[in-house]
């Protein structure tokens, strides 16, 4: 396709995602463009710590279901080359491209052509939310470099896009209480109970007690994590 023509339409794409706040909508614009290019699957998501689970980290998927299953079954990305290179680079790459050490990593990649996942290209994704990236893959994918450009550009949009609506979803599905985001927020500036209590004339019983309440409500293990996923979720600003 001629540069004039890949520009163009990744414009319109581009127009088109403006309007609406639908992840189904979003995602079919950045499908649609990249189904011209042999792209059979596509994810936008985030890449977790050990701590966090990937299925809560995704933006949006249309993944292959077996592999995705097989995926997350055995927490292959622990040991994905792909999301490690992520961490190191700002330029899209392709997954031939990508250095994979041996052991465990070399066998996901092996894995994922297995499961029809031959060859893929990855955009890395930094921001607020920590690293991320999107990953497009099929049996054989023919990106030139003007579709790559158009992609990256489109893709860079949608992922922004798709980050706004799941932080605004995610808001709207959190009810935490003012007493709540109080001690989260100071808690967030690095007070301890004892000093939370005291600027807010509680006892600490009842600090842990809103600290667990908030923490139930999202999800959230420990304190620390109360703290970061209440900032995620845009409930506190420090």
């Amino acid at each position: 396709m001629p540069r004039e023509a890949v520009a163009a339409e990744v414009l319109r794409s581009i127009e088109d995602l403006e309007s609406t706040t639908d992840t189904d909508t979003i995602m079919n614009g950045v499908v649609q463009f990249a189904e011209r290019y042999g792209a059979t699957y596509f994810i936008f998501t985030r890449i977790p710590n050990k701590y966090q689970n990937f299925r809560d980290m995704i933006y949006a998927k249309r993944w292959s279901d077996p592999w995705y299953d097989f995926y997350t079954r055995h927490r292959l990305i622990d040991s994905d080359p792909v999301a490690e290179h992520c961490f190191k680079t700002n330029d899209p790459f392709f997954w031939s491209d990508c250095p994979i050490p041996r052991g465990r990593s070399r066998t996901v990649m092996t894995s994922a052509r297995d499961y029809g996942l031959k060859e893929g290209w990855s955009v890395p994704l930094h921001g607020f939310d920590g690293t991320g990236c999107a990953s497009f893959a099929g049996a054989s994918l023919s990106l030139t470099g003007e579709a790559r450009r158009g992609l990256h550009l489109l893709t860079m949009y949608a992922a922004e896009r798709l980050r706004v609506v799941d932080e605004t979803r995610k808001a709207q599905s959190v009810q935490l209480t003012d007493r709540e985001k109080d001690v989260l927020l100071l808690t967030a500036w690095g007070k301890t109970v004892l000093e939370v209590g005291e600027i807010l004339g509680l006892t600490p019983r009842t600090i842990g007690h809103h600290i667990r309440t908030a923490a139930e409500k999202l999800g959230a293990n420990t304190k620390a994590q109360a703290v970061v996923m209440a900032m995620q979720r845009r409930c506190i600003y420090p």
